[in-house]
């Protein structure tokens, strides 16, 4: 998600891959730091959609491969 970093004086943006929590940067405001997270965690549900695709429902993989992060 997206919180502020009071160390460091900015926003920082970390998402959850493969059980591990990776940083993706640091941002001066919370829309940036926001949209910076929209991208990358949508294309992680992707990852995730694809990688088990074969076991999925149809409308399932379908609802995830366009599933939108909103504020």
């Amino acid at each position: 998600g997206v919180c502020f970093h009071n160390l460091v004086g900015k926003f920082v943006v970390q998402l959850s891959v493969g059980g591990k929590q990776k940083t993706l940067g640091y941002y001066n405001n919370p829309e940036d730091a926001f949209a910076a997270y929209k991208v990358a965690k949508e294309a992680q549900i992707k990852v995730v959609a694809l990688r088990h695709k074969d076991v999925l429902k149809p409308a399932v993989f379908e609802s995830l491969m366009n599933w939108e992060v909103t504020p």
